[in-house]
């Protein structure tokens, strides 16, 4: 990397204990620098995090613009896809887990990226708000499909007391420096009986333990947390919220993506592979294309057709056994 990464030893956000044992060492995908990380777990209450880690300033770079895929394109959002599949289908999905439970409401979604599942939302008939730190994906948001986001880290956003009946944290929470105080925050801003819902990948899955350091829910260094369902359920039991559903969730879209990109990053280890970092051209994550990856020749399209099929069986009965990719978690508070 051009400057040197500066990095700090953290005490353990869930417990405070400053004891933790290394446990995995983790290379970055994200520019394709080589650099490694350690992931460890704490010796007080279990939970597995990135330590040391970047200091808050230089996490900064591990953003690059392309980290947003519809920000960066620009895409018609008509046709555009997630994962192979057109954005609404993958957001009525999503939704699905809290409009079984109320209807319309007042919405804030913390790290809302791109702001589609909050147009979604808002598509739906909620009032709906969102705080984002990137600043590519807070423009496209704000500026493309006039959404009102706060362009500031969690921590520096003064919330209002009980203004909503729902908060979402999706694929969000494992980002931020510190979860316990974003849960707390959330918590004073839902009204009473208002439901939290919260994905995370699950370092407990079965892919992680198949594809180890190459597990893409590790995806370090911006990944600064990895839960369990026990240590994320403890965080929010200790936080006064009821538990409401868990969900795990391995097939979010068409592209099983936390086997597919696992099984590259473990292969690129063995000198295999060569993932395309995401400020390159190779990041084709949102494009209308058929296959995830750019293969050419009707034989390695077929391969990934039947690669993408074996991962979705895998992964759907993964979860059926509480071994998903990622644990969803709807929760309410009561207090």
């Amino acid at each position: 990397m051009k400057e040197s990464l500066r990095l700090m030893d953290v005490a353990c956000d869930l417990c405070g204990g400053d004891r933790s044992r290394p446990i995995l060492k983790v290379r970055e995908f994200i520019l394709g620098s080589g650099s490694s990380f350690s992931v460890a777990r704490c010796a007080g209450c279990g939970h597995v995090f990135t330590n040391p880690r970047p200091r808050d300033k230089d996490l900064a770079r591990f953003y690059p613009p392309s980290y947003w895929t519809a920000a960066v394109g620009r895409r018609d959002l008509e046709t555009f896809k997630i994962g192979g599949e057109r954005w609404r289908s993958v957001m009525a999905r999503r939704s699905a887990f809290l409009l079984s439970r109320v209807a319309r409401g007042r919405l804030l979604e913390i790290g809302s990226g791109d702001g589609l599942f909050l147009m979604f939302m808002r598509e739906k008939g909620w009032e709906v708000e969102g705080i984002e730190p990137g600043k590519e994906a807070w423009r496209f948001a704000t500026k493309s499909l006039g959404l009102n986001i706060r362009n500031r880290p969690i921590d520096r956003v003064d919330l209002e007391s009980e203004a909503y009946d729902a908060v979402w944290i999706h694929h969000a929470l494992e980002h931020l420096p510190s979860p316990t105080h974003v849960i707390s925050l959330a918590v004073k801003s839902l009204r009473r009986g208002g439901l939290l819902g919260i994905t995370v990948p699950n370092f407990d899955s079965f892919d992680r333990r198949v594809f180890g350091p190459g597990w893409i829910g590790l995806d370090v260094p911006v990944h600064l947390h990895h839960f369990t369902p026990r240590t994320l359920e403890g965080l929010l039991d200790r936080a006064g919220l009821a538990i409401e559903e868990r969900r795990f969730v391995s097939n979010d879209h068409r592209w099983p993506m936390f086997y597919s990109d696992s099984l590259r990053r473990r292969l690129a280890y063995w000198g295999l592979y060569h993932p395309e970092p995401k400020t390159g051209a190779g990041d084709i994550t949102g494009e209308d294309r058929t296959d995830m990856f750019d293969s050419g020749g009707a034989l390695r399209r077929w391969a990934h057709h039947a690669e993408y099929g074996l991962f979705r069986g895998v992964g759907a009965v993964m979860d059926r056994i509480g071994c998903g990719s990622s644990l969803a978690v709807l929760a309410r508070k009561t207090g």
